[in-house]
C-alpha cells in the first residue's frame, strides 16, 4: 500500500473544505501540511504543499457527474469525490505521477474499480474510500488523462451500490506542466513540458 495515501488525503481534506487556518504557516503547533492555492486551469486546481520539509506539487478536480446507477432511492449519501495526480520529487521517480481517486464511500477490502478516457479502460485498487492506480501504470493512466477530454469511473461501495462518476479534464495538460514546473520535474513527464 502506498505510504503516501494519507499525506494526499490530509491535502486534499483541506481543498475540500476550503478551510486552510490563515495562520497556519506561522503556529509551529499545526502538524498538517497546508497547501497552497497556485492557480485554476480550465476544471483543475493546483496546489503545492510540504511533507516532512519537502515540497510537494499536486492537481485536483472534482466531478461534473456523480451518480448512483441502478437504484431510485434518493436518500443515498456519499462524501466528497475527486481526483488527484501528484509529485512528490524526494521520492525520486516512485514519487511522480500519483493518480487517485477519492469516490466518497468505503469499498470492500481487495476491491477494484474500472476507469475509462476515451477508448482506453483500466483498472485501479482500492483502500478505505480512495482508488490508486495499479503499481507501474501511474505514469500510462495520467499521460492518457492528460490527453482526453472526459474520465469516466466506476465504483461500487462497500454495501453493493454502484456508481458512476464523470471527470472533465479541460485544464488538465496546462495543470500538469505547471506541478512539473513548481516541483522542477524536468525528466520523467509523461507529456512534453514547453508548449
Amino acid at each position: 500500500m502506498p505510504i503516501h495515501i494519507n499525506i494526499l488525503k490530509t491535502l486534499a481534506a483541506f481543498v475540500i473544505i476550503g478551510m486552510v487556518p490563515q495562520n497556519a504557516q506561522a503556529d509551529k503547533k499545526v502538524s498538517q501540511p497546508v497547501p497552497r492555492h497556485v492557480g485554476t486551469y480550465g476544471d483543475w486546481h493546483v496546489y503545492t504543499a510540504m511533507e516532512m520539509g519537502h515540497k510537494i506539487c499536486y492537481m485536483v478536480s472534482y466531478p461534473t457527474s456523480r451518480q448512483f446507477v441502478h437504484t431510485k432511492d434518493k436518500n443515498k449519501k456519499r462524501g466528497s469525490t475527486h481526483m488527484i495526480i501528484a509529485h512528490r520529487p524526494y521520492q525520486k521517480k516512485q514519487g511522480l505521477n500519483i493518480m487517485s481517486i477519492d469516490f466518497g464511500y468505503p469499498f470492500k477490502a481487495g476491491d477494484h474499480v474500472k476507469v475509462q478516457v476515451g477508448n482506453k479502460k483500466f483498472s485501479m485498487f482500492t483502500d478505505q474510500e480512495t482508488a490508486w492506480a495499479s503499481p507501474g501504470m501511474d505514469d500510462v493512466m495520467t499521460k492518457t488523462a492528460l490527453k482526453g477530454t472526459k474520465l469516466v469511473a466506476w465504483g461500487k461501495s462497500a454495501r453493493g451500490t454502484p456508481t458512476k462518476d464523470v471527470y472533465s479534464l479541460k485544464g488538465s495538460a496546462t495543470s500538469y506542466r505547471k506541478i512539473c514546473e513548481l516541483c522542477q520535474i524536468r525528466t520523467h513527464s509523461v507529456i512534453p513540458l514547453k508548449k
